[in-house]
């Protein structure tokens, strides 16, 4: 199914992402503090850290070479950690940003995660558990960037497919709303992303008695029927279960235009009526 596909494509990925080295660029402008940190991440786990005294010159350092996070203090001379994570979300880098400062106030807490901090976190206390803790948090942040991007470019890939298909595709939930369209579909119905299938296909205000989708959900089977749609045109469709992630169904459904199909065999049936009207007045 779908997203059965996108989901071990991206659990493939984040897989063998968990083997990689993680590249951290850590600002601090306590050298001493630098040094211990490097030591203490580079021993728990694939990282290979980078230091920086200043904002100025992480920044200078994040145009020189790419990393997969950032771990920042926050007070620091010239620039701070909250000025500094500013400046990158304002030239749309998107980079994991880690606030680690020993400065535990919430109104810092909050400002950095509403300018796109990804974890706030303190640093006073045990060293041994601190670093543990901060080195988790990477992990976690950069493993989590990794799968989105992932997710991403398997559903960029699906959706080239299922876009050259001849067939139209949809994703449909149990509340009959539309969650995806491919191509095709879109160019004959538009865009029906959050409007209810029967609505939109069949012109009903209510859904409609035969749904394939709503059996195909409840029974966890692939039904079919052939109906007319609201454009007149005669249709296929094919519901098929779709299981999400958290447990719920929705349904993925083929949409095979039989019109012509139908009224050839419209005709192929009045042509066999009219030979053996033919041979009965004979």
């Amino acid at each position: 199914m779908v997203e059965s596909v996108v989901q071990s494509h991206a659990e493939i990925v984040v897989g063998s992402d968990e083997k990689k080295l993680i590249r951290v660029l850590h600002v601090d402008d306590e050298l001493g503090l630098l040094k211990v940190a490097k030591q203490c991440l580079e021993l728990q786990g694939p990282f290979q850290v980078d230091t920086a005294g200043s904002a100025e010159e992480a920044l200078n350092k994040l145009k020189e070479k790419e990393y997969d996070a950032v771990v920042s203090d926050y007070k620091m001379p010239c620039k701070d950690g909250l000025e500094f994570l500013e400046e990158l979300r304002k030239s749309d880098n998107k980079i994991p940003f880690i606030l680690f400062t020993g400065k535990g106030r919430e109104e810092v807490a909050a400002k950095a995660l509403n300018l796109g901090a990804d974890q706030y976190l303190n640093k006073a206390g045990d060293s041994e558990t601190v670093y543990h803790e901060l080195a988790h948090n990477i992990t976690w942040t950069v493993e989590k960037k990794r799968a989105e991007k992932a997710l991403r470019e398997s559903l960029m890939e699906l959706n080239l497919v299922l876009s050259t298909l001849e067939e139209g595709v949809d994703i449909v939930g149990y509340d009959y709303v539309v969650q995806y369209q491919n191509k095709l579909l879109k160019d004959r119905f538009g865009d029906l992303t959050g409007k209810t299938c029967y609505a939109e296909y069949m012109g009903l205000k209510e859904p409609c008695p035969f749904c394939p989708m709503r059996k195909a959900i409840e029974h966890k089977k692939t039904f079919r029927v052939e109906v007319t749609g609201k454009d007149g045109r005669d249709y296929e469709l094919i519901s098929v279960p779709l299981e999400r992630e958290d447990g719920g169904v929705d349904a993925l459904e083929v949409i095979r235009d039989i019109t012509e199909r139908k009224k050839a065999e419209q005709e192929s049936f009045d042509r066999q009526i009219d030979r053996k009207s033919t041979r009965l007045n004979s």
